[in-house]
């Protein structure tokens, strides 16, 4: 965890700011500090997928919820909560939440998160297909994701020999109502088909919003020095320096990687 304060006061002291009302935390320092945070996470997510450096730098940003899916197979998720998606995880076993009220699944027409169930184990996991290989798989009974076994009568906790896949988010007509205004929503699919039953997804949090100077971040102590940086990039490129913080760069991920090893 890092304190933003202790962040403020580097970044005052760097730009030789402090005693001045130049710089400030409500017009500089939390913009800095946020994008800063975004630009960090996107690093460490590019670091992880090459095998640069393991998952568990994030350990404060990964989170797991157990969703019930529709009769179509698929399942939605808030994407203002989800950064990234580290694995699917079909038919988990799961034990129900004491003292929390069950989720009925009303809707079988959408998914619905179950939050009163806790995840204990899972035998399978799902690939990650595009959409060519989607069609290609399908009709093919030893490639992932095909819709030759039937897998509806599966259960939870199960181990048979079935290799389940996902496509990334597309929307198939589906809407929610938010407030006033009806929206559609984007689902993920999942085959061998399993309607209506669970799956496990296990993904990275968006970081929460840095608002008041009081908040702390969820990142590794290790990345203070690194985070300053970024900050004074970000305040430099917004005095016009043509600074360009946003670049995910060689340099920049043997940097990140010696820093979390």
């Amino acid at each position: 965890m890092i304190n933003v304060q202790d962040i403020v006061s580097t970044l005052e002291s760097r730009l030789d700011a402090q005693g001045t009302d130049y710089y400030n935390f409500e017009n500089n320092y939390k913009t800095a500090i946020n994008e800063s945070v975004k630009f960090i996470v996107s690093l460490i997510d590019r670091a992880i997928e090459e095998n640069k450096i393991t998952s568990e730098v994030l350990y404060t940003l990964q989170e797991s919820s157990v969703i019930q899916l529709s009769k179509y197979s698929r399942f939605t998720y808030d994407d203002n909560a989800v950064w990234s998606i580290r694995s699917i995880n079909p038919l988990p076993k799961t034990e129900a939440i004491e003292g929390v009220t069950e989720v009925t699944h009303e809707n079988k027409l959408l998914s619905v998160t179950r939050n009163d169930l806790v995840h204990v184990y899972s035998h399978y996991w799902c690939k990650r297909l595009t959409k060519e290989e989607w069609e290609l798989n399908a009709q093919n009974p030893f490639s992932p994701g095909n819709i030759v076994i039937n897998c509806s009568n599966l259960e939870h906790g199960s181990m048979d020999n079935v290799s389940f896949a996902y496509l990334s988010p597309y929307s198939y007509g589906m809407k929610v109502t938010v407030g006033e205004e009806t929206i559609p929503v984007k689902e993920i699919e999942i085959r061998p088909y399993i309607p209506e039953k669970r799956v496990t997804l296990f993904y990275v949090k968006r970081p929460e919003e840095v608002t008041q100077v009081t908040d702390t971040i969820n990142l590794h102590g290790k990345l203070f020095g690194f985070l300053i940086e970024k900050c004074l990039n970000y305040i430099a490129y917004e005095q016009g320096d043509n600074t360009n913080i946003f670049q995910l760069s060689q340099r920049e991920l043997q940097l990140i990687t010696s820093i979390l090893s």
